[in-house]
């Protein structure tokens, strides 16, 4: 890929190598770290950190330093100042630069790293050896997880090209090469035709007849389909050892002739099946080119990772080929794909008696059949392995309802995850929560239809009404844009936890109504069947499945407060929740932060020295 610092096994490859890596992507969660060894600066270093509000932890081996973006520069002057003879100081992350007594050096090219490397290399013996600046940076334990990144970001150290957004950096900088006329952008794909060569009896037929005279010569439609053979057994070789089969007549000159003895894998048939979805009972053609067109491509592909390579390429091939002979008016057969991951338990397998049902093995992880240790690994649940969980047990006892939330819950659903017991049982006490907060609350709700006014709520109602709406716009994007079922799910249990706080105190009839019918429709595609019900309890005749979802209201998304924290001589010791007009003045930031109450107590007996107020970021207190 020629860009080592953002791909993973490139990176690798080039460490071991001692090859040179210069990021070329900006770091989009703008991480800037620096490690400080002891002996590299001053004992004044970590004062004049604490003074420009810069944070830090002293760690056994010096000083661990996370640096705000905008204090980059103000980080490159103390280090300075402060660094003493015969060493140097190094940023990385969305900064790279090294830092010298005679000058920072930005860590931007090959010449940059020619010159980083040699002063390295001088100053330090134990890095003389050193074939990258890279190698040297990696060699630092507190560095392991800024180094590397995949992500998309902004064009660094790219010479015309920086500064280019990563969603268009590929198209500009292919646009540049063929200007260039040194390359050119290109899709290659590998396709083979094993789909249509299997030595077996098993599948569809191929109807070719090869004529001495006449060559491969196609079977007449009117003799479609060439049917299998029924014979009792099948040799090693399928069809071409079935007596009688290969032998017929040619359809061009009636000569003698041999079937084609091969046969075309299902996969052929699974390569066009959602062309025949949309014409299943025309008898006639294998689809109607207006239906297909009207209905296709695919809007949304869910399927196993197994299929994300050949069925989805040999559908990609089939339907370019058909649009290439005008039979259909689109060219990719599904819109979106996502490929979901699989579910996991730990499977046992005896030496002697292979696998052994899950069920059966006692604590001791012994054979139950002949004692002996067996070997066990966590790995996708199958039926020959013996690890698959019966869902019809844990519908019987949990209901099914609890079986899709834990499924849902259990975590990113284009992950390989661990089934666990604790987490159906955690499923089922959730669902539970939310009974009970339903049919407790449906005595003090308003009238159906009841309309919240905004402008009278007081504080604890606003704080719901507000999170309420957050938790509808999070909920709707996972699910529509993200296929992020677990979050989903999770925020929905999150807002069930402040709603059950909320509704102990004295909450307005009509937001009560609001946001618990919320939760019951947020809740519904998940868990159907105890949310019928509850619909039903909160008063309507309708089906929760017919109700419009839930819509979220702009203006409650905007935030009244906001978290700040405080820290005393570098170290977190406070969260705050201000409002926003006191979070963007720094005066008054500076007063709320000394005046709680956590804070208060550790300026007790000490010298206040300095407080900083950064308006809607961070409150850092100097004392001594």
């Amino acid at each position: 890929m020629a860009v080592p610092a953002h791909d993973e096994r490139d990176f690798e490859f080039a460490l071991e190598f001692g090859l040179p890596i210069l990021p070329v992507i900006e770091r989009p969660d703008g991480v800037v770290k620096s490690f400080v060894p002891e002996g590299t600066a001053g004992d004044g270093f970590a004062p004049a950190l604490r003074d420009a509000a810069i944070p830090y932890e002293a760690v056994e081996a010096g000083l661990d330093v996370t640096i705000p973006l905008d204090l980059v520069g103000r980080y490159v002057e103390l280090a300075r100042e402060h660094l003493q003879p015969g060493s140097w100081i190094d940023i990385v992350g969305a900064r790279w630069q090294f830092v010298f007594q005679d000058c920072a050096i930005d860590w931007d090219g090959m010449e940059a790293e020619s010159e980083i490397l040699n002063r390295c290399r001088l100053l330090e013996p134990e890095v003389a050896s050193a074939r990258s600046v890279m190698e040297i940076l990696a060699s630092c334990e507190s560095y392991r997880d800024v180094l590397f990144h995949a992500d998309y970001g902004m064009m660094i150290h790219s010479g015309g090209f920086s500064g280019t957004p990563g969603d268009r950096a590929v198209a500009a900088v292919t646009s540049w090469l063929e200007e260039q006329g040194t390359g050119r952008a290109a899709i290659n794909f590998r396709l083979h035709d094993w789909l249509i060569s299997r030595q077996r009896y098993w599948g569809a037929p191929i109807p070719i007849v090869y004529c001495p005279t006449c060559g491969e010569v196609p079977v007449p439609e009117e003799n479609l389909p060439v049917v299998l053979p029924e014979v009792e057994f099948i040799g090693k070789m399928g069809l071409a050892q079935v007596p009688g089969f290969a032998d017929t007549e040619c359809p061009t000159c009636g000569g003698t002739a041999k079937r084609d003895t091969d046969t075309m894998d299902t996969f052929v048939d699974s390569a066009w099946y959602y062309l025949r979805y949309i014409s299943p009972h025309d008898e006639e053609r294998p689809f109607v080119k207006d239906d297909v067109d009207h209905w296709l491509p695919v809007d949304q592909y869910v399927g196993g990772v197994e299929h994300a390579i050949l069925h989805l390429m040999y559908s990609r091939f089939v339907t370019k080929a058909l649009y290439d002979l005008g039979l259909v008016g689109f060219e990719e057969p599904f819109a979106r794909l996502f490929t979901q991951g699989m579910v996991c338990l730990t499977a046992y397998r005896c030496p002697e008696h292979g696998w052994i049902q899950h069920e059966e093995v006692a604590e001791d992880g012994a054979c139950p059949i002949c004692g002996k240790a067996l070997e066990a690994a966590s790995i996708k649940m199958s039926k020959s392995k013996k690890n698959v969980v019966d869902p019809t047990s844990i519908i019987e006892r949990y209901g099914a309802d609890t079986e899709r939330v834990y499924t849902m819950f259990m975590g990113p659903p284009d992950r390989d995850i661990d089934w666990s017991e604790e987490g159906i049982r955690g499923a089922y006490r959730f669902l539970n929560r939310v009974w009970g907060l339903v049919l407790d609350s449906v005595s003090r709700m308003a009238e159906p239809a009841a309309v919240v006014d905004a402008d009278a709520l007081g504080a604890v109602e606003r704080a719901l009404w507000h999170r309420y709406h957050t938790t509808v716009k999070k909920v709707t994007e996972d699910i529509d844009e993200r296929f992020s079922f677990n979050t989903a799910v999770a925020a929905i249990m999150e807002f069930t936890n402040d709603l059950s706080k909320a509704a102990d105190g004295d909450l307005g009839a009509a937001l009560l109504r609001q946001v618990v019918e919320g939760l019951v429709l947020l809740l519904s595609p998940i868990a159907p069947f105890i949310c019928e019900e509850l619909w039903r309890r909160l008063g309507h005749e309708d089906a929760v499945l017919e109700q419009a979802w839930p819509a979220y209201e702009p203006a409650a998304l905007v935030e009244d407060r906001v978290e700040i924290p405080v820290q005393v001589n570098g170290k977190l010791r406070a969260r705050i929740a201000v409002p926003i007009d006191v979070a963007r003045d720094a005066d008054r930031l500076r007063e709320t932060a000394l005046a709680d109450d956590s804070i208060a107590k550790r300026l007790e007996g000490v010298e206040l020295v300095k407080v900083i107020a950064i308006p809607e970021k961070m409150v850092s207190i100097v004392v001594r």
